[in-house]
């Protein structure tokens, strides 16, 4: 089964339990925008009239990334993936395509 129809899969099983998929989807694309604007170190603080660059803005868009991933696999692991058969296929599909 295409990694396609596995999503689509997993999507439905989601809006069937009441989840608003359009705004996982949303948070999804900020959540990426963030991690890139921490990678290219855009955030600031203002400091009296000054902006200051945050420190270490690379380092922690690497650990909010690896905690994601890390969670995602735990949570889906053992919260999700022995549900029922469609939301086991649509989770590995996920998961092995990541």
């Amino acid at each position: 089964m295409p990694i396609s129809t596995r999503m689509k899969d997993f999507f439905e099983l989601k809006e069937k339990n009441g989840e608003d998929i359009e705004k996982w989807a949303f948070y999804s694309i900020l959540y990426k925008e963030a991690v890139q604007r921490l990678r290219q170190g855009k955030f600031t603080m203002k400091v009296g009239r000054n902006d200051t660059k945050l420190q270490g803005q690379e380092l922690i868009a690497d650990k909010i990334d690896d905690w994601v991933r890390s969670e995602f696999l735990k949570r889906f692991n053992r919260d999700h993936i022995n549900y029922d058969k469609v939301w086991h296929d649509a989770t590995l599909g996920l998961i092995y395509h990541e």
